[in-house]
């Protein structure tokens, strides 16, 4: 099993919230509903496959590559698994994580840890 990894295609013209792209979220879905997992950009929704290429099939071990300061809430409310960020996060980076493992291999904006209350971020 490798990672699931969600590549961003393109520069970002508006925030983009990537709070369902948790290991807890995604842990009992199908390639295809990860796909199709709504988020929010800017005002309106989009699908995850919008925004990212999307390969692996590991759920409990999820990589952001080629990010940008625009993904916010990576991570939020996490309770479980690990995620590495290629790249840099928005804001709100472990937004009220409970428990697992975060890595960031570049910065991240506001409110990073905000509301943690377990796990590790590295940064």
């Amino acid at each position: 099993m490798s990672a699931l990894t969600f590549t961003l295609k393109k520069d970002l013209a508006q925030r983009l919230d990537v709070a369902p792209l948790t290991p807890d979220e995604l842990a009992e879905k199908s390639a295809k509903e990860i796909a199709a997992t709504i988020l929010w950009y800017g005002k309106q929704q989009i699908r995850a496959d919008e925004a990212f290429d999307i390969t692996g099939d590991n759920a409990n071990n999820i990589v952001f590559k080629n990010s940008s300061a625009k993904l916010d809430y990576i991570g939020s409310q996490m309770k479980s698994g690990s995620i590495t960020i290629e790249g840099d996060a928005g804001n709100y980076l472990a937004f009220q994580m409970r428990s697992g493992e975060i890595t960031l291999n570049g910065n991240a904006l506001d409110f990073a840890s905000s509301g943690m209350a377990g796990g590790t971020l590295k940064v």
